[in-house]
């Protein structure tokens, strides 16, 4: 489960957006099973969000998907060079935004 504070930070949306979003937008979603409300905190005004294990799942087949259709529509028609520039380019993307996650550390040193 994720509070609105945090889908707020993630998406960069105004608490309202976020609250009419779960309220109104997801309700299709919703039905469809794919995400849930649940109510905590000692008073239970604390609204949490989430995926259930069929939207976990749909996301998944979603992702690959459009991973499919990158590939097919874009980087197979790319010649050797230019995946390698783009190769590089990603990682260092990923490593400069996520440092955690073993690339070189953010205050200069490797």
């Amino acid at each position: 489960m994720r509070r609105s504070r945090d889908l707020r930070a993630a998406w960069g949306r105004a608490h309202n957006e976020i609250r009419r979003a779960v309220r109104y937008g997801g309700i299709e979603e919703a039905k469809r099973g794919f995400v849930q409300r649940t109510q905590y905190g000692a008073d239970g005004r604390r609204v949490g969000i989430g995926l259930t294990a069929e939207g976990r799942r749909a996301a998944r087949s979603d992702v690959l998907v459009h991973g499919g259709n990158i590939r097919r529509h874009v980087l197979d028609s790319l010649g050797p060079g230019q995946t390698s520039l783009i190769r590089a380019w990603s990682e260092e993307t990923v490593d400069r935004l996520e440092p955690h996650r073993g690339g070189p550390s953010s205050d200069g040193d490797s």
